[in-house]
């Protein structure tokens, strides 16, 4: 089994988590769900990332890690305060745009073919599963990690959760897998339907 003490750690990520009074870098759930990023975002090489719930940057900083120096990511947080902290350690990358504010006012800027669109949470898309999958290129794929109940969720977390499992269960053309792993991560991309 990989020890996940000993990953390499994007380099910011220690002054993210010091200047964000709730986060630490030994949370595991935060270095599997990051590792798992990183690599979805090197493999979208040159490609067009978009996230839902960037925080203070700590998933984002992964992101960056991974991806290729062509490749762009679009990262939305409602939380001004976050953004700020992302924007302080993060904003020099040129890859990178941080967009707060309503997430429907930033979603209807953008426009489709994204190769990996992720969510931190469920709570991060905010309801709006079909804009994001509507933005998800073909072949993309789209990721969304704490869909696992935790002890400490709140009632909206939860409700979040089960609406985002329940939605995507019943959505059409799309090929889901649920994986039992970190804080729980569902990876969901579009079927190509047969012609003829």
């Amino acid at each position: 089994m990989i020890d996940f003490e000993q990953l390499n750690l994007p380099r910011v990520l220690q002054g993210i988590t010091s200047t964000t009074e709730d986060l630490e870098l030994t949370m595991g759930d935060e270095l599997r769900f990051g590792s798992l990023l990183r690599t979805l975002a090197a493999a979208a090489a040159g490609g067009r990332l978009l996230q839902f719930g960037a925080g203070s940057g700590i998933l984002t900083a992964w992101l960056l890690d991974g991806m290729a120096k062509d490749a762009s990511l679009v990262s939305l947080e409602s939380d001004a305060e976050l953004a700020g902290v992302a924007r302080r350690f993060l904003g020099r990358d040129p890859r990178l745009q941080i967009r707060d504010g309503p997430s429907e006012t930033a979603l209807a800027a953008l426009e489709p073919g994204f190769d990996l669109v992720v969510a931190s949470t469920p709570l991060d898309l905010d309801g709006r599963l079909h804009e994001a999958l509507q933005l998800l290129a073909p072949g993309g794929l789209f990721v969304v990690g704490g869909v696992a109940e935790q002890d400490d969720w709140t009632a909206a977390e939860r409700g979040a959760a089960q609406s985002l499992v329940s939605r995507l269960e019943v959505q059409g053309g799309v090929h889901l897998t649920a994986l039992d792993w970190s804080s729980g991560v569902l990876l969901a991309s579009h079927s190509h339907k047969a012609s003829g």
